[in-house]
């Protein structure tokens, strides 16, 4: 919710969302150059990562994922 991009690690969860969204880049975390080489692209970008970062976390409906899971779980008590 504060816009702020994200270095996430190369998993494909977060590039189908947030790499997929330009709210940020997904890296081989233990690769030093992949992790500079994305920090410096995220600081020459910031402004539209940022914008990208706040309109994902407003396409998530996180009350409606919460209230889905409990509903499920209340089913299998």
């Amino acid at each position: 919710g504060f816009g702020l991009p994200m270095l996430c690690s190369n998993l494909p969860p977060l590039q189908f969302s947030v790499q997929a969204n330009g709210a940020g880049l997904c890296v081989d975390t233990e690769d030093s150059r992949q992790v500079t080489s994305a920090l410096k692209k995220i600081d020459d970008n910031y402004e539209s990562f940022s914008q990208n970062a706040r309109q994902l976390y407003d396409t998530v409906d996180i009350r409606g994922i919460i209230k889905c899971i409990i509903e499920r779980a209340s089913l299998h008590l």
